[in-house]
């Protein structure tokens, strides 16, 4: 691979170098959890420590890249639930949360009795607020979680068709996919639900409605926003009734058509909770040759005895969407991307600036940087120039005061990005 720099974007405040790495077309690829013997996070996973299974066909994998930790958005489902599962949800959700020490990359909305998605611990919204989000934040989770919970409750439960139902919960978890695709990177959706039915009978015109295509398209949405859905049935023993199993089954269908998990009810709430947050932390970017030009299921396994498989055991195969949006997302992000390691520098020269960017070499190999300059002034307009080398120099305006550079491997669909400060002192 041949890792180049393709533009630099300036807006009012920022200046952003976006590129990518030269890599090969035609890859399927995916996410999943690995951890050591003592279930840690694994270190130095290659692609001769996994094999990926397709149609009963065992294959090496093209690439295996360790990816940085992965935001997770957790949704404690009220809409969904009974009164008696509500208490329990809360508690061990709380109680998880507080006993976790990293939970600076974690979020927690409430989908309440009127179907609407409420921020507990939420996405920042400006620079300011992704400043203060930064720190573990879980020991806090039971009283913001009651504190939010008082002001839900002002919101009545309603009653609604299945049909409403479903249409509801679909589009909250949509808008929680969107929320997350502003962050650079993979993200993960942890849906703590009873789920909604798949399908029902109408009794009244003694027809079967399916929800299978609205399922499928949610999967896509959430894929194209980079998302994987980790679905965590509640421990409440259901009867096997036909909304039931069928509710149950959208909850493990959501999760392998985005490459997740399915968590189920007898694992425990805090349990899960527990591990997907961890795992977000162990994740590896799988790709390999696909055989099959659909979407079927593939299956990764570990070579030998040294590593373990966590999540997930078999996979949708979603793929990371388009480039250019995955790219757009980490220049507008208020986060710096981790997937692939960047160092920068910038060093003022007169009236020019000095940028030095570097590709982490175990993410990117080595090669020659070349960059294309794209300068968005204050009124908008752009410039651009061509086969600047990496190590340039640029003009920067006054109210330019931060540099980020952002990097795509086009092989894995990973991103990475890092932002500096433009100390101006004096010249």
């Amino acid at each position: 691979m041949r890792p180049f720099i393709t533009g630099i974007v300036a807006a009012v405040g920022l200046v952003a170098m976006v590129g990518q790495v030269a890599g090969a077309d035609g890859i399927r690829r995916f996410n999943v959890a690995v951890m050591d013997s003592a279930g840690r996070a694994a270190e130095g996973v290659t692609a001769a420590d996994l094999v990926v299974t397709e149609g009963g066909r065992a294959q090496r994998p093209v690439f295996v890249r360790r990816s940085g930790v992965q935001p997770v958005l957790v949704v404690l489902d009220l809409f969904n639930t009974t009164l008696g599962e509500r208490g329990a949800l809360v508690k061990e959700t709380a109680e998880a949360l507080a006993a976790m020490r990293e939970t600076d990359r974690v979020y927690l909305y409430v989908l309440d009795l009127a179907g609407k998605l409420d921020a507990v611990h939420g996405l920042p919204v400006s620079e300011a607020e992704a400043a203060q989000a930064q720190g573990a934040w879980g020991r806090e989770a039971g009283s913001l979680i009651e504190r939010r919970l008082r002001e839900v409750s002002r919101s009545r439960e309603v009653n609604l068709t299945t049909g409403e139902r479903v249409k509801s919960t679909y589009a909250a978890l949509e808008r929680a996919g969107s929320m997350l695709a502003a962050l650079p990177g993979n993200k993960r959706l942890a849906w703590m639900s009873r789920g909604v039915p798949l399908g029902y009978r109408e009794k009244s015109r003694a027809t079967e409605i399916d929800y299978g295509k609205a399922l499928d398209g949610l999967s896509r949405t959430l894929g194209e926003c980079g998302v994987s859905v980790a679905t965590i049935d509640l421990p409440v023993v259901r009867g096997a009734t036909p909304d039931g199993l069928s509710s149950r089954e959208t909850l493990r269908q959501l999760a392998a058509g985005t490459g997740g998990r399915y968590f189920e009810g007898g694992y425990g709430i805090g349990r899960a909770l527990t591990g997907l947050i961890r795992e977000a932390g162990a994740s590896y970017t799988v790709g390999y040759r696909s055989a099959s030009k659909g979407h079927g299921a593939v299956a990764v396994t570990a070579a030998g005895a040294r590593w373990q498989i966590v999540a997930p055991a078999s996979i949708g195969g979603v793929g990371r969407g388009d480039g250019r949006v995955l790219v757009d997302g980490a220049v507008a992000s208020f986060y710096d991307a981790t997937e692939i390691g960047v160092a920068v520098e910038a060093v003022r020269v007169g009236e020019r600036w000095r940028v030095q960017a570097r590709v982490d070499g175990r993410d990117a190999g080595h090669g020659e940087l070349e960059t294309r300059l794209v300068m968005l002034q204050g009124d908008g307009k752009r410039t651009v120039a061509d086969g600047i080398a990496m190590s340039g120099e640029y003009p920067f305006a006054e109210n330019v005061r931060r540099v980020r550079v952002v990097v795509r491997d086009v092989q894995s669909g990973e991103i990475g990005s890092k932002t500096v400060e433009l100390e101006r002192g004096a010249r």
